[in-house]
């Protein structure tokens, strides 16, 4: 067996270990029995799961930051809060939900079971803008931190019972809360989604990587959003579709007799009732899920549905769960139906003239009903291997990408090569053209361009001539002598009046430079400029110089750059300090 090989069956082992302990998480909180612990617990877990979220980030979620996606029924979109990793509102884009397969992990179907029945216990009384999901206290600041705190504290519980202490030594490490969004990002990373690919759905704005890229690349990107939360979704992402039989269900159906009371809240604002309503009847007609609803929400359901199943074969749920293709082209998100093998046909049709007839024995029904699951087995058994085989033709096709980029590797190679060569050539030339320039024979220089480089190292050369020879003695130059207009540097803004009034280190005053000067240093000229000005300006306007220097530090704080940028900035948008500006009469 090849180390590729080994490495990946150490991966594949790691990553299961994982997911049946976060399974175990669950089946543990819904083992609590009060609804605190049970149903709102789960939901947030399930929540947090799918969006890789912190547990603060959870506990600030909102009703209303939960709406209907605008371009897929079966869908949600969610806006998760702030979190320590966001620094603007544009990195925490609207976010898709699916539905999962795998019950444990599946988010819409957390997030309806806890939200038609948390109306029964206050939440929401704050109404649908303002109210938190988790938590029916108001106070924006206190809220989240209790709800917080209450989560933190339940999984902490749950990671020290002793039925998942020993689950738990299958996993290395402590557990905590931040294991959750761990687990998220492994289980991510491992089912194929790229690091970067992670930090999308993460809301990871990352500026610590170095990277100038990530400043300008968009965190809005929906098809790369939507591969990840398809590899969040154990078993494959689903839509919840109604059968084909199911012709009683209707949505005014499913409003009034399943999901009321989110109808009712919303009331008709981003309802998002009718999307979270099928999830919600599949829940509730479905044997595993006896002990993990609220009984008045389950009860209520079923009555109403017993009133209406005529039309649905024995033992069929009315709704049945559709795999989901998710691909792009030209940068659109789209997402299909895997749409299953016809298995009902025959069977609903046998179900309705038994409920209608009430002929039928019940040995026939049983033998439908057998009939109708292992048709459904073996779709299942179709469906997985499509499902499978989605899989292998991404995995060909980002493979494909990698070729791509080592045949680009490849061309980079060979234009570094070239490069190479001809940086070569020109070293070479260059190096030439130095030789020949020292091995030429030097120039005398003049007495007038001796003095010249004399006067800029600080000397002056004076000549004296005697019986017929000249001698030469050098001196400091002295303050007689041509003053250097350059501008000096300073760190005070005394300083900078200094320079302006009578100049530094024996330089020109920069109120007596040139045109030719100016022209000389008009960078360092122009910087300094608003701040001369105005020290100018205030000054002939009967203000003391040493008053002057000390209202400017007043107001201005940093370096003399700084200060005179923030001069020029107010001075152009007319918002200097009132003991800055000079009241002209009128």
């Amino acid at each position: 067996m090849s180390r590729t090989q080994t490495l990946s069956r150490i991966e594949s082992r790691i990553r299961l270990r994982a997911v049946y302990c976060n399974r175990k998480v669950v089946h543990e909180l819904y083992g609590k029995g009060s609804f605190e612990l049970t149903i709102r617990t789960a939901c947030m877990l399930k929540q947090q799961v799918h969006l890789i979220t912190r547990t603060d980030d959870i506990s600030k979620l909102k009703y209303s930051d939960y709406k209907p996606h605008p371009d897929f029924p079966f869908a949600l979109s969610c806006k998760v809060h702030w979190s320590k990793n966001i620094s603007e509102e544009g990195q925490c884009p609207d976010q898709i939900i699916l539905g999962s397969m795998d019950t444990d992990f599946c988010a819409m179907l957390g997030l309806v079971n806890y939200m038609e029945a948390s109306f029964n216990y206050g939440y929401g009384a704050a109404g649908r803008e303002d109210a938190f999901l988790f938590t029916p206290e108001s106070d924006p600041k206190l809220a989240p931190k209790h709800c917080n705190a209450a989560y933190r504290n339940i999984l902490k519980a749950v990671f020290l019972s002793a039925p998942f202490l020993a689950v738990a030594l299958l996993i290395a490490g402590v557990l905590g809360s931040h294991s959750i969004r761990k687990f998220a990002a492994t289980l991510a990373r491992g089912m194929g989604a790229t690091a970067d690919e992670v930090d999308i759905r993460y809301r990871w704005k990352a500026r610590l990587s170095g990277r100038v890229v990530d400043a300008y690349i968009s965190p809005e990107q929906p098809w790369i959003d939507a591969r990840v939360a398809e590899k969040l979704c154990m078993g494959a992402p689903i839509a919840y579709k109604l059968h084909p039989d199911a012709k009683r269900v209707t949505p005014d159906w499913l409003i009034e007799h399943v999901v009321p009371r989110t109808h009712a809240f919303y009331d008709g604002v981003n309802d998002i009732s009718l999307h979270l309503a099928l999830p919600l009847l599949w829940a509730a007609l479905d044997e595993s899920w006896e002990e993990r609803m609220e009984p008045p929400v389950r009860v209520r359901i079923q009555d109403a549905y017993e009133r209406i199943k005529a039309d649905i074969p024995v033992g069929v749920n009315p709704v049945v769960k559709v795999p989901l293709s998710i691909w792009t082209h030209n940068t659109k998100l789209h997402i299909n139906e895997i749409e299953p093998m016809d298995t009902g046909g025959g069977g609903g049709t046998a179900g309705g003239t038994t409920g209608t007839t009430g002929q039928a024995s019940t040995r026939q029904v049983a033998n439908q009903s057998r009939q109708v699951t292992a048709m459904q087995t073996q779709n299942e058994e179709i469906l997985t291997r499509i499902i499978a085989q989605h899989n292998q033709l991404q995995q060909l096709i980002a493979q494909e990408g990698r070729t791509r980029d080592s045949s680009a590797a490849a061309l980079r190679g060979w234009l570094e090569t070239w490069l190479g060569a001809e940086l070569t050539k020109l070293n070479g030339n260059i190096f030439c053209m130095l030789f020949r320039i020292a091995v030429q024979t030097p120039r005398m220089a003049t007495p007038d361009q001796v003095d010249g480089n004399l006067f800029r190292n600080g000397l002056t050369v004076e000549r004296t001539r005697r019986n017929g020879q000249t001698s030469l003695r050098y001196r400091q130059a002295v303050a007689t002598t041509p003053a250097d207009s350059r501008p000096a540097q300073y760190r005070t803004v005394g300083s900078a009046w200094q320079e302006w009034m009578h100049g530094i280190g024996g330089n020109k005053p920069a109120k007596n430079f040139t045109a030719e000067d100016i022209r000389a240093c008009k960078s360092t000229y122009s910087r300094r400029k608003p701040l001369w000005t105005l020290m100018a300006t205030l000054v002939n306007a009967q203000k003391a110089p040493a008053w002057v220097i000390s209202k400017i530090e007043e107001h201005y704080k940093g370096s003399v750059l700084n200060i005179t940028a923030a001069i020029k900035q107010d001075t152009i948008m007319g918002s200097l300090h009132e003991d800055l500006c000079v009241v002209r009469a009128q």
